[in-house]
């Protein structure tokens, strides 16, 4: 199903009991194709942020911010632990621990 990227993470989120907040870069208009079976919510939200090249920063216990995974913005995001480990931990994920 196609619909925009942040109501398919808002959606994600809110499953997770997590709030969600979105760096200003992340435009209304960006759009997501998601079509997801047997798998659960935190993987589900992992396929999407990999797909489009995103990362998350958890910025309270249960807040997280969604942004483009790019050096600026992992120095921007830096001081906050990350939902995607880098990629030789991929499939960490603290909410799991």
């Amino acid at each position: 199903m196609d619909t925009t990227l942040k109501a398919a993470i808002y959606s994600l989120g809110t499953e997770l009991g997590l709030n969600i907040l979105f760096d200003e870069a992340i435009k209304d208009s960006e759009m997501v194709s998601v079509e997801l079976r047997d798998t659960t919510f935190e993987k589900a939200l992992d396929i999407v942020l990999l797909n489009k090249k995103m990362q998350a920063g958890f910025i309270a216990e249960k807040t997280i911010i969604i942004f483009h995974d790019n050096e600026e913005n992992r120095r921007r995001y830096g001081q906050y632990e990350f939902w995607l480990a880098p990629p030789k931990w991929q499939g960490y994920c603290p909410m799991r621990d």
